[in-house]
């Protein structure tokens, strides 16, 4: 009975909140494969998930920016990105770049359909014709898509902002710390 009580007090288990706050350390490889350690020991398998797309995210974006290449590099360019975060900033920050991979690739996309919107077919082609509405429901079925993938993204973003009260992307001039405009709500549908 008094280890129970013991075992409440010294707070074994954690709350969703103080996983939120946990600072992460990451200032090394070996700091931060202890501190993962650690946090998987506290974590849900859900929580865990959540932490390990938001590092995917910053890796995605590392690679894309062409900030390094390799393994190792683009391991130390996410460290030196999460180092000192709050697992809350860590999955803010994922969301947001998430958010914008989608954003663009849903204006890429939009654009391409307008373009192919315009191609036209010989009269009585009706190959042609058949393939181009074949790939137009293609591409709309893959906007449907991303848009859904947006709203869900904008969904998991907003309780995570509603606390830190910024946004974690870098700005550029001219934005504010709400963040690039194309995150803001509703200014992404065509």
């Amino acid at each position: 009975m008094l280890l129970l009580g013991f075992v409440l007090i010294s707070g074994v288990g954690c709350s969703a909140s103080d996983l939120m706050d946990l600072t992460v350390s990451a200032k090394s490889p070996v700091a931060f494969n202890a501190w993962q350690s650690r946090f998987a020991s506290r974590a849900s398998s859900e929580e865990r998930r959540q932490f390990e797309t938001a590092l995917q995210e910053v890796r995605y974006k590392i690679m894309a920016d062409k900030e390094a290449t390799g393994s190792d590099p683009i391991s130390d360019a996410l460290r030196k990105k999460v180092h000192e975060r709050s697992v809350r900033e860590v999955l803010q920050l994922g969301v947001e770049l998430r958010l914008l991979r989608l954003l663009k690739e849903h204006a890429a996309l939009h654009a391409v359909m307008r373009q192919n919107a315009m191609l036209q077919t010989r009269e009585g082609d009706k190959a042609s014709e058949d393939y181009l509405v074949q790939f137009h429901q293609k591409q709309l079925a893959r906007l449907e898509k991303l848009e859904a993938e947006i709203e869900a993204a904008d969904r998991e973003l907003a309780p995570l902002m509603d606390v830190t009260q910024r946004s974690l992307l870098p700005t550029t001039d001219g934005e504010s710390d709400k963040g690039p405009l194309m995150l803001r709500r509703s200014k992404w549908r065509a």
